[in-house]
């Protein structure tokens, strides 16, 4: 994680980026949500069955656009610039997707590359994730003040070169520690601290699984693991695979 002044460094150098925004972004990645698409019978428009979890009697055929998107903007402050990273892992998949359809790969390494990195996307680009900062702000916020309290000659320097009235000793450290936990509560509000933090937990675990084997697991029929409107049963499955000691299993 961060130290506190990175945070704010980071934050800061994207504050000329914090209008550019990308709109109706997608957890679920669209080039995956295109394997399962079949012509409803009713229209011949290609959708999928969208099974919600936490809201099971909205789930129905929809096209893929109009799946795995949340009504609020997912990353709300300078979303363009990891998009784009985001992007530049969705755009590849193609290829290794056609791969596992041909049996073609574990002859390149890069495909199990992208598997990982597509794993680690889809666990940090979720509804959770934002679930996830809103109920460790608050603790979050409390230990970074602390680290702050426990180093009060690093809080002493960082008074000398804010700018303003300078005020040695305790009171001084005090007025730059309220300071920097307004502009804390600021950067949360207008979703810059959660653009940083998932950005660098995105980054961190991209190298955590890096070692990682990869297993595809292929159904003895069907597509994952059956075809038609019972899909409601591969999205629970799905929700429950899990890693396998220090690989990850996929299926397809």
């Amino acid at each position: 994680m961060p130290a506190p002044t990175e945070v704010l460094l980071r934050a800061a150098a994207l504050q000329g980026s914090a209008n550019d925004n990308v709109r109706d972004q997608h957890v679920v990645s669209r080039v995956l949500l295109r394997r399962f698409e079949e012509p409803d019978p009713r229209d011949g428009v290609n959708k999928v069955y969208s099974f919600d979890l936490e809201y099971p009697s909205s789930s129905r055929l929809r096209p893929v656009s109009g799946c795995g998107n949340p009504v609020f903007d997912f990353v709300p402050f300078a979303s363009r610039s990891v998009e784009q990273k985001w992007g530049a892992i969705e755009t590849v998949l193609p290829g290794t997707l056609d791969a596992i359809d041909n049996g073609t790969f574990y002859a390149n390494p890069v495909h199990a590359d992208r598997i990982r990195d597509l794993i680690v996307l889809h666990f940090i680009r979720s509804i959770q994730s934002d679930v996830i900062r809103w109920r460790t702000w608050e603790p979050m916020h409390a230990a970074f003040e602390k680290i702050w309290r426990d180093d009060p000659h690093a809080l002493e320097n960082l008074s000398r070169t804010r700018p303003g009235l300078y005020v040695a000793g305790a009171i001084g450290q005090e007025a730059t520690l309220r300071e920097l936990s307004a502009q804390t509560v600021e950067l949360v509000e207008s979703g810059a601290y959660f653009r940083v933090m998932i950005e660098d937990r995105f980054d961190r675990m991209r190298t955590w699984v890096q070692a990682a084997d990869v297993e595809i697991l292929t159904p003895s029929q069907g597509e994952f693991p059956h075809r038609g409107y019972s899909r409601a049963a591969d999205a629970a499955r799905l929700h429950r695979q899990r890693s396998t000691g220090r690989g990850w299993r996929a299926s397809r």
